[in-house]
Protein backbone atom coordinates (compact mmCIF):
# COMPACT_ATOMS: atom_id res chain seq x y z
CA UNK A 1 0.00 0.00 0.00
CA UNK A 2 1.01 3.33 -0.60
CA UNK A 3 1.77 5.89 2.04
CA UNK A 4 -0.22 8.78 2.25
CA UNK A 5 2.99 11.24 1.50
CA UNK A 6 3.51 8.86 -2.14
CA UNK A 7 0.22 9.66 -2.76
CA UNK A 8 -0.08 13.97 -1.93
CA UNK A 9 3.21 14.27 -3.73
CA UNK A 10 1.84 12.65 -7.28
CA UNK A 11 -1.10 14.99 -6.47
CA UNK A 12 0.91 17.84 -5.51
CA UNK A 13 2.95 17.19 -8.97
CA UNK A 14 0.08 16.72 -11.56
CA UNK A 15 -1.34 19.64 -9.98
CA UNK A 16 2.07 21.77 -10.73
CA UNK A 17 1.68 20.39 -13.85
CA UNK A 18 -1.44 21.41 -15.00
CA UNK A 19 -0.43 24.95 -13.48
CA UNK A 20 2.85 25.00 -15.69
CA UNK A 21 0.64 24.02 -19.05
CA UNK A 22 -1.94 26.46 -18.27
CA UNK A 23 0.77 29.19 -17.77
CA UNK A 24 2.68 28.20 -20.39
CA UNK A 25 -0.63 28.27 -22.89
CA UNK A 26 -1.62 32.07 -21.46
CA UNK A 27 1.74 32.75 -21.96
CA UNK A 28 1.93 32.24 -25.74
CA UNK A 29 -1.63 33.19 -26.33
CA UNK A 30 0.11 36.91 -24.84
CA UNK A 31 3.07 36.14 -27.42
CA UNK A 32 0.31 36.12 -30.26
CA UNK A 33 -1.55 39.31 -29.03
CA UNK A 34 1.69 41.46 -28.84
CA UNK A 35 3.07 39.72 -32.20
CA UNK A 36 -0.43 40.52 -34.14
CA UNK A 37 -0.57 44.03 -32.52
CA UNK A 38 3.12 44.55 -33.74
CA UNK A 39 2.19 43.33 -37.41
CA UNK A 40 -0.80 45.68 -37.56
CA UNK A 41 0.79 48.64 -36.00
CA UNK A 42 4.01 48.53 -39.05
CA UNK A 43 1.09 47.97 -41.56
CA UNK A 44 2.02 44.44 -42.67
CA UNK A 45 0.01 42.70 -45.15
CA UNK A 46 -2.61 39.58 -43.50
CA UNK A 47 -0.12 37.28 -45.62
CA UNK A 48 2.87 37.73 -43.47
CA UNK A 49 2.67 34.85 -40.62
CA UNK A 50 2.47 36.48 -37.39
CA UNK A 51 5.29 33.11 -36.01
CA UNK A 52 8.01 35.74 -38.38
CA UNK A 53 9.73 37.58 -35.93
CA UNK A 54 10.01 41.67 -36.75
CA UNK A 55 13.45 42.93 -35.32
CA UNK A 56 12.77 45.46 -32.78
CA UNK A 57 13.48 49.04 -35.19
CA UNK A 58 12.29 47.66 -38.18
CA UNK A 59 10.39 50.61 -39.79
CA UNK A 60 8.26 49.20 -42.84
CA UNK A 61 8.49 51.40 -45.97
CA UNK A 62 6.43 49.53 -48.48
CA UNK A 63 5.14 46.00 -48.91
CA UNK A 64 3.47 43.93 -51.53
CA UNK A 65 1.72 40.76 -52.53
CA UNK A 66 1.61 38.95 -55.84
CA UNK A 67 1.45 35.30 -56.98
CA UNK A 68 4.62 33.72 -58.37
CA UNK A 69 4.09 31.28 -61.94
CA UNK A 70 3.79 28.10 -59.62
CA UNK A 71 0.59 29.80 -57.71
CA UNK A 72 2.82 30.33 -54.14
CA UNK A 73 1.92 33.59 -53.16
CA UNK A 74 5.16 36.45 -52.17
CA UNK A 75 4.95 38.53 -49.98
CA UNK A 76 7.43 41.48 -50.32
CA UNK A 77 8.53 43.88 -46.79
CA UNK A 78 10.90 46.74 -47.61
CA UNK A 79 12.44 48.04 -44.53
CA UNK A 80 14.42 50.45 -42.82
CA UNK A 81 16.56 49.50 -39.83
CA UNK A 82 19.27 51.54 -37.63
CA UNK A 83 21.03 48.44 -36.64
CA UNK A 84 24.11 46.77 -38.72
CA UNK A 85 23.47 44.17 -41.82
CA UNK A 86 25.65 41.77 -39.96
CA UNK A 87 23.36 42.21 -36.77
CA UNK A 88 20.71 41.68 -38.25
CA UNK A 89 21.35 38.26 -40.21
CA UNK A 90 22.83 37.24 -37.34
CA UNK A 91 19.23 37.81 -35.44
CA UNK A 92 17.26 36.05 -38.17
CA UNK A 93 19.88 32.88 -38.67
CA UNK A 94 19.58 32.13 -34.86
CA UNK A 95 15.72 33.40 -34.15
CA UNK A 96 14.95 31.34 -37.37
CA UNK A 97 17.07 28.45 -36.66
CA UNK A 98 15.27 27.68 -33.48
CA UNK A 99 11.95 27.58 -35.14
CA UNK A 100 13.17 24.88 -37.25
CA UNK A 101 14.19 26.56 -40.44
CA UNK A 102 17.14 25.55 -42.68
CA UNK A 103 19.73 27.97 -44.37
CA UNK A 104 19.53 28.11 -47.75
CA UNK A 105 21.83 30.54 -48.87
CA UNK A 106 24.61 33.24 -46.96
CA UNK A 107 26.12 35.36 -49.06
CA UNK A 108 27.92 38.39 -48.03
CA UNK A 109 27.64 40.69 -49.97
CA UNK A 110 29.75 44.62 -50.01
CA UNK A 111 27.19 46.24 -48.88
CA UNK A 112 25.93 43.84 -46.32
CA UNK A 113 24.50 40.30 -46.46
CA UNK A 114 21.89 38.02 -48.06
CA UNK A 115 20.19 34.93 -46.24
CA UNK A 116 17.71 32.45 -47.59
CA UNK A 117 15.82 30.51 -44.89
CA UNK A 118 13.32 27.52 -45.64
CA UNK A 119 10.86 25.36 -43.45
CA UNK A 120 7.99 22.66 -44.73
CA UNK A 121 6.17 26.08 -44.80
CA UNK A 122 7.74 29.16 -46.07
CA UNK A 123 10.65 30.52 -48.09
CA UNK A 124 12.60 33.47 -46.74
CA UNK A 125 14.72 35.86 -48.61
CA UNK A 126 16.39 38.55 -46.90
CA UNK A 127 18.62 41.34 -48.05
CA UNK A 128 20.28 43.14 -45.31
CA UNK A 129 22.39 46.63 -46.88
CA UNK A 130 23.99 49.76 -46.04
CA UNK A 131 25.10 52.15 -48.61
CA UNK A 132 28.19 54.30 -47.03
CA UNK A 133 26.00 57.20 -47.70
CA UNK A 134 23.10 55.86 -46.18
CA UNK A 135 21.90 56.74 -43.15
CA UNK A 136 19.56 53.48 -42.52
CA UNK A 137 20.28 50.04 -43.06
CA UNK A 138 18.02 48.73 -46.05
CA UNK A 139 16.39 45.34 -45.06
CA UNK A 140 14.25 43.47 -47.96
CA UNK A 141 12.21 40.35 -47.14
CA UNK A 142 10.82 38.19 -49.67
CA UNK A 143 8.26 35.07 -48.39
CA UNK A 144 7.13 32.36 -50.39
CA UNK A 145 3.95 30.35 -49.23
Amino acid sequence: MRSLASIWTRVIVAVLFVAAVGIGGAIYQHRQAADAKRHADLNLPNEFPLDIPLYKDFRVVDSSVGQVKDGRTQVTLHIQSDTPPAALKDFYNDALLKKGYLQRVYISIPTGDELDMANEKYYLKMTFSKMRKDKHTVVEITLYR
